[in-house]
């Protein structure tokens, strides 16, 4: 979420040397695109182009990788996307306390808007 190339470049191939390959082209290319190419941070909406498919997001929600569960959530959160309503719901008390924290963020802001 830096504002520096070179640690956004660091950041993507930590991500690149971390993520399983099935996760690669769906993760990378979302965060490569959306902060190198238009210098928007990740804390925006990101344009539909980016965004996985709803197989994709359901996929990611349900993989045993909280950090991704965190951000799919956060950004479910910030799209206010109602679509995913039950699983985030299931996820609000999930045994891990950030996740749980995240889906009842997403909860929060989903049903305010």
């Amino acid at each position: 979420m830096s504002n520096r190339q070179d640690l956004q470049a660091n950041a993507i191939e930590f991500l690149d040397n971390v993520l399983d390959v099935s996760l690669k082209p769906r993760i990378i290319p979302l965060v490569e695109n959306y902060t190198l190419d238009t210098g928007k941070r990740l804390d925006r909406t990101p344009p539909d182009e980016f965004l996985p498919d709803r197989s994709g997001m359901k996929s990611l929600l349900e993989a045993d990788d909280n950090w991704l569960k965190m951000c799919v959530l956060y950004l479910l959160g910030k799209t206010n996307d109602s679509d995913y309503l039950e699983i985030v719901h299931k996820l609000s008390s999930d045994p891990d306390r950030h996740v749980q924290e995240m889906a009842n963020f997403a909860l929060q802001s989903i049903r305010e808007n």
